[in-house]
């Protein structure tokens, strides 16, 4: 079997958690003997594929729209991992908040996608012939929202890295001198809600450090800088196996995004020994269930109160555990099925 990935043009410029499933989805799918090309979307020879499979209908998706469209009428099957989230909840808090005059930034590249009529993405999802949520409360979600029939879904969960579960903090430990810290591993952007976690960890005891990329010249950026407290670090990209030190190294991870589905960062901090905090919004329920604590991402106080709750909790292995399931393997075997469905 021959199969074409392909997903938004900057897919590796801008590096995500849909990023990381592209790529590892396609390793593991190779170890099945499955051929997978990764493509850009504007290369368009496809006559070679069995199959085309496109990921990701969170953001804006005039690109792969149009690239769909034409091979539907090419009659080639299309696979589609809608990594979806409703966003209208993030959209309007930041309408509300006046967060452009607030903090002096333009949120034209973050938010612009959210306008994108959904009747194009209901077309999107009804040209595909089989959709791979990540969780059976992402599927819901579509169902309820869109009305895709149960039918056309093949859940394939999202994974973890093996190497993450014996991650060693002695690495990280000497480098910077100190562990049992708060962590939060993302790209500060304004979805990820950072500036929030900031205000929740200023003038505690506890310290926050903050790894991922991020554009200095951001507007979005320089005021987190700007409001962050001296027991709060800004530490940049993290290659993997500096990342999997850091995460051994902390007491906790958090991610109070305005959504995650349910985000990589928390499944490799879990799988290293963090006790986790993450947004009540998305499916991070799904996979953590009541092993993690959950905040409401527009409540600082909530925030604050989930942190603190999950800091004089004792790490437990339990979480370690119940995440063993999540691997990339059982993504290639599932994504196959998938295929098999499409194909037979």
């Amino acid at each position: 079997m021959k199969v074409l990935f392909q997903s938004r043009n900057n897919l590796f410029d801008v590096v995500g958690g849909d990023t990381v499933q592209i790529l590892k989805t396609k390793e593991y799918l190779e170890k099945l003997g499955v051929t997978v090309d990764i493509s850009r979307l504007e290369e368009t020879n496809v006559t070679d594929y069995d199959l085309v499979h496109f990921f990701n209908t969170t953001g804006k998706i005039d690109e792969i729209y149009l690239k769909c469209q034409k091979l539907k009428k090419m009659g080639l099957p299309i696979v589609l991992s809608p990594i979806y989230w409703d966003s209208n909840d993030f959209w309007n808090f930041y309408k509300s908040y006046d967060i452009r005059s607030r903090l002096n930034i333009t949120l034209h590249h973050t938010l612009s996608f959210i306008r994108d009529p959904n009747v194009k993405r209901l077309k999107l999802l009804n040209m595909a012939d089989i959709l791979l949520p990540n969780s059976e409360i992402e599927k819901n979600l579509i169902i309820d929202k869109f009305g895709i029939s149960d039918s056309k879904f093949h859940i394939v969960y999202n994974a973890v890295d093996k190497h993450f579960f014996e991650a060693d903090s002695k690495s990280f430990i000497d480098d910077y001198g100190f562990d049992d810290f708060i962590m939060c591993s993302g790209r500060v952007e304004p979805r990820k809600n950072i500036h929030s976690l900031i205000k929740a960890v200023n003038n505690t005891d506890l310290r926050l450090i903050l790894v991922g990329n991020y554009n200095k010249d951001d507007g979005y950026y320089s005021y987190c800088k700007k409001i962050a407290g001296k027991n709060i670090q800004f530490l940049g990209f993290f290659n993997q196996n500096k990342l999997s030190s850091a995460y051994a190294a902390a007491k906790i991870h958090i991610l109070p995004s305005f959504y995650e589905t349910p985000g990589l960062s928390s499944l490799e901090a879990a799988a290293a020994g963090c006790n986790i905090v993450s947004t009540k919004i998305g499916s991070a329920k799904e996979y953590f269930g009541n092993l993690a604590q959950y905040c409401e991402p527009q409540s600082v106080d909530s925030i604050k109160e989930a942190i603190f709750n999950a800091f004089n909790t004792k790490n437990s292995s339990k979480l370690k555990e119940r995440i063993k399931k999540y691997s990339w393997e059982n993504v290639a075997i599932q994504t196959l099925e998938g295929y098999k469905m499409v194909i037979n």
